[in-house]
């Protein structure tokens, strides 16, 4: 039976040097800048443009120039000129066809140097559908590549852009480049989706019936799948390049592709095993979660009322939040009434309206994060839970003493720690830690204005003691955000690690994750030896108190209250610098 082209690429739009008689090297334009006379079909690695040709391959790199021919019917051969690039001897062309995932052939080709052979592979089977031919250089050789064609049965042709009209006639589909270009159509439009491989589209999520789709610009470029027959190909943070067709739709707020009659993912190519750097979720409050439907978020500082399936989730700006049902397990056992958590998930909305969030759990990653904000009372954990990750909700500023009291361990990077150490009469000391426990009350300094102080996979308790010190005087942590008392024997410390006294004029207030100093009746604390230096005493208004004459070494030793009697050298008396001549 007579045959007739299908698919002609001659590459009469490519602009660039090489390729010809007389110049058979030094190609000019990169593989971003090449044109073809195809060019929603081609995909091109390391190629170049030349004139009126490509040139495959560069230097040692192997080389790839990818043609996903759709809707083809009964083709049976592929005709094609190559030639090896320069002077290079025992260059080479691997031609790799495919259908529908299934590989046709792959052939070895002997290539000339200065010379174009032409190459016929007719398929040992008729094609129909989806045909995907890969050219592919060696390493260390490269080639030029010309007059691709494509042969079926007479009488059969390609249908490039199938969308029938409900009177039978054929309607161009348009080819739009790019997720956020598939956001910019009219609802109900049948489109032929294209995703380059630069653009970095990932999987996100894919649930059910569903694949989210998200690439490197968050704020636009987001999309969702759907295509039945095809989500069990996909995982999570598996890029995605190529094309596919479907109708562009908007469900629960998600810029969608639907599955057509027409729909296929022959030419969608799927990354696996995976080897790209991993997405994150980006935070945000409820309120901007609006903005991002369809994409990876983490949603922050989310109270949690009720418990054992019966609660409800709000923000801060009052915005409600719901869980998929799959959510909902994976977090069952973790939810309990007053909990403060970030929730990180795919959001979409339910009737168009109320934030709904799908889980994302692929490479262990964890959906909710305890939070522990100094701005809101901390609920301890009813019970132990096991395997969670939390974090600190506070600000630092860098050089600063300032209390901390936290509810996990911790390690803190580039800060000056410092836990009770003994009381030097009314003097309490400090010694230096390495690291905060939970439970525990610490006096720190931080070096940096930005501290991220959080925790994963551990084991999280119960509320702990949350004091040290001895008998009469104690540093207290606290949870809550309480007043001081006023009777002249709690105290907190100003940001030169001085104490701070409140009065009845000026009540002071300690915040969630700071703590407080306390003598009990009778006994007081004057000073904080944080350094080797000890700090004294002012109330709220920063009022001095007398105290007696105390004296220390310059290293911090406490040696009496009276210089006499003492050799020359320098001292710390009353918290100011002595010098014995």
């Amino acid at each position: 039976m007579a045959q007739k082209p299908v698919f002609t690429e001659r590459f009469n739009a490519t602009n660039g040097k090489g390729g010809v008689e007389g110049n058979w090297s030094k190609p000019t334009r990169t593989t971003k800048e090449i044109t073809t006379d195809n060019q929603d079909v081609w995909r091109f690695k390391t190629c170049s443009s030349a004139n009126k040709c490509i040139k495959v391959g560069k230097g040692k790199e192997i080389g790839t120039a990818t043609a996903s021919i759709s809707n083809v019917t009964k083709a049976n051969k592929l005709t094609f000129k190559a030639a090896a690039f320069g002077k290079q001897t025992d260059s080479k062309v691997i031609v790799t066809v495919k259908s529908s995932e299934k590989t046709i052939f792959t052939k070895t080709e002997e290539l000339e140097k200065e010379k174009y052979i032409d190459f016929t592979l007719p398929f040992n089977t008729e094609v129909t559908g989806e045909l995907t031919i890969v050219f592919s250089s060696v390493k260390g050789k490269m080639f030029f590549l010309d007059d691709v064609i494509v042969y079926a049965e007479e009488g059969t042709q390609p249908d490039p852009n199938p969308n029938p009209h409900p009177d039978g006639e054929e309607v161009a589909v348009p080819t739009i480049e790019g997720i956020a270009k598939l956001k910019e159509q009219t609802d109900n439009t049948k489109v032929r989706l294209l995703i380059k491989p630069e653009e970095n589209a990932r999987v996100i999520l894919a649930e059910n019936d569903i694949v989210y789709l998200q690439d490197d610009n968050h704020a636009v470029a987001i999309s969702k799948v759907v295509a039945e027959k095809f989500t069990t190909n996909f995982a999570h943070n598996q890029h995605v390049a190529g094309w596919i067709r479907g109708m562009k739709t908007t469900i629960n707020g998600v810029t969608t592709l639907q599955a057509t009659t027409e729909t296929n993912a022959d030419s969608l190519l799927i990354a696996n095993p995976v080897t790209e750097i991993k997405t994150e979720p980006k935070n945000c409050t409820a309120a901007e979660a609006k903005k991002h439907v369809g994409e990876w978020v983490n949603i922050q500082l989310v109270s949690v009322k009720g418990e054992n399936g019966n609660y409800t989730l709000n923000a801060d700006d009052n915005t409600e939040l719901t869980l998929s049902e799959a959510t909902k397990e994976v977090v069952k056992n973790m939810i309990y009434d007053g909990a403060l958590v970030d929730l990180a998930g795919v959001i979409t909305l339910e009737n168009n309206e109320k934030l709904l969030l799908h889980a994302v759990t692929a490479d262990d990653y964890k959906p909710l994060t305890y939070v522990v904000s100094e701005n809101k009372p901390y609920k301890s954990v009813p019970s132990t839970k096991n395997n969670v990750n939390i974090r600190l909700d506070r600000e630092f500023i860098s050089g600063e003493w300032t209390t901390l009291c936290l509810p996990f361990n911790a390690t803190i990077n580039n800060a000056s720690i410092r836990e009770f150490d003994h009381m030097d009469g009314n003097t309490m000391c400090f010694k230096k830690a390495n690291e905060i426990k939970a439970g525990v009350p610490y006096v720190i300094k931080v070096n940096e204005d930005k501290v991220n102080i959080a925790a994963k996979n551990i084991t999280l308790e119960p509320k702990g003691d949350l004091t040290a010190g001895d008998a009469t005087h104690k540093i207290v942590g606290t949870y809550g955000i309480n007043p001081m008392s006023t009777d002249g024997n709690q105290f907190t410390m100003d940001k030169n690690g001085n104490l701070l006294k409140a009065n009845t004029e000026n009540k002071a207030t300690i915040k969630t994750t700071h703590a407080y100093f306390m003598a009990k009746a009778g006994a007081t604390i004057e000073k904080l030896l944080l350094e080797g230096t000890p700090a004294g005493i002012v109330e709220t208004p920063h009022q001095p108190i007398a105290t007696t004459l105390r004296v220390y070494t310059i290293d911090g030793k406490y040696l009496g209250n009276s210089t006499n009697n003492l050799p020359k050298g320098i001292y710390i008396v009353n918290g100011k610098k002595y010098i014995i001549k």
